[in-house]
């Protein structure tokens, strides 16, 4: 469908920014609202740093006087103990820390939990413990609970964690009897913070020291997660002693070997730690969060102890275990991947397995099938010499009928794995080159999601991806430029940059454009292209800026989105669990979903993203912005009825016998159609058709002397400024107003195609005026009634529909730039593009408040002009004017729209005053149906009663004999006129 129009002349541009920004004009007595906000707007804006020194200063003293930074001594915890109505005895928990702080030998707190009687005396607690008796028969005598046969527990929580993570399990091992200590490891819970070591080589010794001074001889070791490795290190550290003081040891989801630690490299893991130590340790500190992220020492103490912790002993420590052994792990285990719960087996002589249906968190979701197979292990180890079990056990689930997804993710598994750290990182750079971060990232967050991937990997392999794309694009930019827009695939792809607004970007705000445009698609390789161009000499300090934000940005973006895309991943995958066509069908929508959210959600963190996302929602709501392919979907089916009852789908391609390519279904020639429209139209209208001069193809300079010749020989009809445009040309491509012979030399160097160059018509209003041939003579009998040359008392055709054009204009406030006053505009930035497009050098000048900037200069609704139905121009005498043009056009005019420029409505009206700009044929498209007043089913109304009428035209003129065109023609017609397009897509 075609919808052109001419241009009108494009007004003069602003350079700079305007020194009246911040403020209302000096004739304006009363300042605006929005002058005086923007004005403290400014003002704020050149003194953050004070604010923000203030807040954080505020933020911290908040914070200190809420999170004390060490405990050095927290009174007992004593839950009081009662019986139930059944008469069971309840538990109780006791918190004990010396008020010594001694950082070489950290404190350690714990909670007992037993079955006890009442009357609970906290101070012989404290007080045993202070004199430095801390045995558990003092412990167990002050409770008022002893029994020197009862087993003792000790449960080691994970990183970050506490004792009260075994709140569900302690009771159940409780109430089968057992004296339960879950220990807050150092660093922890109310255990010393702030240490010289945090490892669990370090916590081992800390918990072995206090059970030495408790005098505990004999006890169940529990270890989970980071606790596990605890538990190895004490076993180690007793040495021959470990087979008569450790009665049984468990390992639930308990950390491994080296190679099971993320990405498997100890250089690469303990990289990550000292990026977590930055964002989650320090980070927050500059940042006046006012307690709500924390206390420092409980980050600290997280990253250090992982920090300080060298998995590379595992191997040798699982190797000398002689206790008897439980390892119990979840399947899907999403931190300790299963098969090192496997290979630890594989290693502890002395262990049993039981793999479980579960993940990580197995003392908190599976505590009662926990407790199960403790007590079993503790039944049967609670006297020494028992011979262990070392059989296994698998309760997980077997997938037995994969999703084409779960197939593809098992079938990579073993390429994966051979992969090491570094080559992971390459490859997802490459992927994210070559095929998207969006689908990239979604691809790293399925594997990561089946535990095939670390996490971390995929987000360094992410950011190196963003960083050799912005090095790649600086460096051609840098090096060859322009000249790169000429080579094969990759030159279209290029970002097309103007240095002059790029420049006026970054200096004004380097942080925020290069921070913000990472995440607002169009400006994350044109920032990189751009920087390269103008090299950052002449951007000085405010280009370094702009670079160290876009490198934080990355940081940050590669950081959240590679998360949510594994969030997104394991949704996805979780649809598949049971298998079967339908599961696959569901998957591949979930896909699509997750994709979707993927794109969609990063421009959402900045405002120009959120004003794009509003456009984005206004586009989906009003059918004028609909994509063509989805609006004429209706269409379709119509056009297959229509094809049936008219003898065919070509049947159009037999209107307009004097019109080439079908009568205008495309590629059709402007200039023949104007020439044949000047040579039929009756003298007094043929001053209405606009003079058309055809140049043909070739070189640039020989093309530019052929139209300064034109203008030499038709000075009478053609001067500067002109318009010229495609000779074969749709919806406003290529449309220029040439000012001046440099213009005409660029244009010519983008355009290789003939052209055809205009007198300009000043309009200054326009309009599009579809006529048909009638068929009927609608005011006598109805019946059909060709109508043939020579009949003056018939009317030759009728106006089916006349489109008024508004041409987009927007006012300057002195505040805002010329990108942010066209994106808050509620129907303007839906097509923000286009505008930015054209006025590519100036979409960061602010212009002046009250200025007037015309958007568009193009009568063409796609790019930027206001379409609406102009029906009450329609009048007999613009019908009849319209019926002498097109009645003795050469070969016969059946269909087609005119667009138009005219002076006033009130001489259209009377059928004068007007210009022909050009004539489209059969393909013409009512354009008063993009009116945004009308509704959608008006809209198709009048398009299917259009297509309607060219059916029956077209029917009508085969019986007249003329040829049209076969399917294969137009096939041959659409990919040559495609396929040679070439010029400027955006119209002045």
């Amino acid at each position: 469908m075609k919808t052109e129009g001419a241009p009108t002349p494009n007004p003069s541009l602003w350079e700079g920014l305007s020194s009246r920004a911040m403020r209302p004009p000096d004739d304006d007595p009363i300042p605006t609202l929005w002058s005086e906000a923007a004005a403290w707007l400014k003002w704020m804006r050149r003194r953050w740093w004070v604010v923000y020194l203030l807040l954080l200063a505020y933020s911290h003293a908040v914070g200190w006087a809420t999170n004390e930074s060490d405990r050095t001594f927290v009174s007992p915890r004593i839950g009081a103990a009662s019986l139930t109505s059944d008469g069971r005895r309840s538990r109780y928990s006791v918190g004990i820390v010396p008020s010594k702080k001694d950082r070489d030998r950290p404190t350690v707190t714990f909670s007992i939990s037993s079955l006890v009687s009442l009357g609970i005396d906290s101070s012989l607690l404290r007080g045993a413990w202070d004199a430095g008796d801390a045995s558990l028969t003092k412990v167990r005598q002050a409770a008022g609970h002893y029994n020197s046969e009862q087993e003792c527990v000790v449960l080691l929580h994970g990183a970050p964690g506490a004792a009260s993570d075994f709140g569900l399990l302690d009771q159940r091992l409780a109430n089968a009897g057992y004296w339960v200590m879950a220990i807050d490891l150092p660093g922890y819970g109310e255990s010393s913070r702030w240490l010289d070591d945090y490892s669990i080589r370090a916590q081992a010794r800390a918990v072995l020291e206090f059970l030495k001074a408790a005098q505990v001889s004999r006890f169940h070791l529990v270890g989970w997660s980071m606790g596990g490795g605890v538990a190895l290190h004490m076993i180690d550290q007793l040495g021959e002693k470990a087979t008569g003081t450790v009665a049984s040891l468990t390992l639930m989801a308990s950390l491994g070997v080296q190679e099971s630690e993320g990405s498997g490299s100890y250089a690469f893991e303990h990289y990550k730690y000292a990026v977590g130590y930055a964002a989650l340790v320090i980070a927050p500190e500059l940042i006046p969060h006012f307690g709500l992220l924390g206390n420092r020492a409980d980050r600290h103490a997280f990253i250090r102890n992982f920090w300080d912790t060298d998995q590379r002993e595992i191997r040798g420590l699982l190797e000398k275990v002689r206790v008897p052994t439980l390892i119990l792990h979840g399947r899907h285990d999403m931190l300790v991947p299963a098969w090192n719960a496997e290979l630890t087996h594989q290693l502890i002589p002395t262990s049993r397995l039981v793999m479980l249906e579960a993940n990580h968190f197995l003392p908190i979701m599976q505590a009662d099938v926990s407790a199960e197979f403790l007590l079993e292990l503790f039944s049967r180890h609670n006297k020494p010499n028992v011979a262990p079990r070392t059989d296994l056990i698998d309760f997980s689930l077997p997938d037995a009928s994969p999703t084409w997804l779960g197939r593809a993710i098992s079938a990579a598994e073993p390429a994966i794995d051979r992969l090491p750290w570094y080559l992971s990182l390459i490859l997802i750079a490459c992927v994210m080159l070559l095929i998207g971060p969006t689908w990239a990232a979604l691809a790293c967050g399925l594997l990561i999601a089946a535990h095939q991937l670390d996490l971390f990997v995929a987000i360094n392999g992410v950011a190196l991806g963003w960083l050799i794309q912005a090095f790649l694009l600086a460096v051609l930019a840098r090096f060859a430029g322009t000249r790169a827009y000429s080579w094969p695939i990759i030159g279209k792809r290029l970002p097309r940059v103007s240095t002059i607004d790029w420049t006026r970007r970054i200096k004004a705000r380097p942080i925020a454009t290069g921070f913000g445009g990472q995440f607002v698609f169009h400006l994350r390789p044109s920032a990189w292209w751009a920087i390269g161009t103008i090299g950052l000499a002449p951007l000085g300090i405010r280009g370094v800026l702009c670079v160290l934000a876009r490198i934080a940005a990355i940081a940050m973006w590669s950081s959240w989105f590679t998360i949510l895309a594994t969030a997104l991943g394991a949704w996805v995958r979780s649809l598949g669990d049971r298998g079967g066509l339908g599961p696959s069908l569901f998957q591949f929508f979930a896909l699509c979903i997750a994709a979707f959210v993927l794109a969609a959600v990063p421009p959402l963190l900045v405002r120009s993203g959120r004003q794009r996302a509003r456009a984005a929602l206004t586009k989906l709501v009003r059918h004028e912005f609909w994509p063509g392919w989805f609006f004429y979907l209706p269409l379709y089916a119509y056009l297959v009825k229509l094809s049936i009852k008219h003898g065919g789908l070509m049947t159009p391609s037999h209107c307009n016998p004097g019109i080439d390519a079908g009568g205008g279904l495309i590629g059709e020639s402007k200039s023949r159609i104007m020439h044949a429209l000047s040579t039929g139209a009756p003298a007094e209208l043929r001053s209405a058709v606009l003079p058309t001069f055809h140049i043909e193809s070739g070189p640039a300079p020989a093309r530019s002397a052929t139209v300064k010749r034109l203008l030499d020989e038709q000075a009478d009809v053609l001067t500067m400024p002109f318009i010229i445009k495609p000779n074969e040309g749709q919806r406003g491509y290529g449309v220029r107003l040439i000012e001046s012979f440099n213009e005409l030399g660029a244009y010519f160097a983008e355009m290789t195609r003939s052209c055809v160059v205009q007198p300009y018509h000043a309009g200054p209003m326009e309009c599009g005026i579809l006529w048909a041939r009638s068929l009927r003579d609608d005011r006598a009998t109805h019946e059909p009634k060709p109508v043939t040359a020579g009949e003056t008392n018939v009317l030759a055709g009728r106006i089916m529909s006349i489109t008024s054009k508004t041409f987009p204009t927007i006012t300057g406030d002195g505040v805002r730039t010329l990108e942010e006053l066209v994106a808050d505009h509620p129907r303007y930035r839906c097509q923000l593009d286009t505008f930015l497009a054209r006025f590519v050098d100036e979409a960061t000048r602010v212009p002046a408040r009250g200025e007037p900037v015309r958007l568009a200069v193009s009568g063409n609704h796609c790019q930027g002009t206001l379409f609406e139905d102009g029906s009450d121009l329609i009048t007999p005498e613009l019908e009849r004017a319209f019926d002498e043009l097109s009645r003795n056009f050469p070969g016969g005019l059946d269909f087609g729209r005119f667009d138009i420029r005219y002076t006033t409505d009130d001489q259209l009206r009377q059928g004068r005053g007007f210009a022909i700009v050009e004539l489209n044929g059969t393909f013409s498209e009512s354009t008063n149906l993009y009116d945004p007043k009308r509704s959608l089913f008006w809209a198709y109304g009048v398009l299917f009663s259009q297509w309607r009428t060219v059916y029956e035209l077209g029917e009508w003129r085969r019986t007249q004999g003329s040829p049209g065109l076969t399917a294969f023609q137009l096939i041959r017609m659409t990919r040559a006129h495609f396929k040679h397009r070439d010029g400027p897509a955006i119209a002045d």
